[in-house]
């Protein structure tokens, strides 16, 4: 059986206005940006993220494609209304999606 896994890989997340900006070099940045992201849509069935400084992984698991790519869709949508409600932009040229699978 097909088992099949994509990452998508939302690097270096980047405001829109500079009135949402969380400063980087600031003594408390990492605690502002903690608290920025606290409220990310939680994950739903067969997907997690994982947060690393100001880099995020989206992961989705299932042993059918077309499972997988719907339960991505599915929590990529929730997402983009958390982006857009924080004014938040994903440099796009720095993203990636990545397929594992095992045959």
């Amino acid at each position: 059986m097909l088992y099949s896994e994509i990452i998508a890989v939302c690097s270096e997340i980047q405001t829109k206005h500079i009135n949402t900006l969380c400063w980087q070099r600031g003594l408390i940045s990492p605690v502002l940006f903690s608290l920025y992201v606290n409220d990310m849509p939680p994950p739903s069935h067969h997907v997690d993220f994982a947060l690393y400084a100001d880099d995020t992984a989206i992961i989705a698991t299932s042993r059918k494609p077309t499972l997988l790519v719907s339960y991505l869709e599915s929590y990529l949508n929730e997402f983009q209304r958390w982006l857009s409600e924080w004014k938040i932009a994903i440099n796009v040229s720095k993203s990636t999606a990545i397929i594992f699978a095992r045959a």
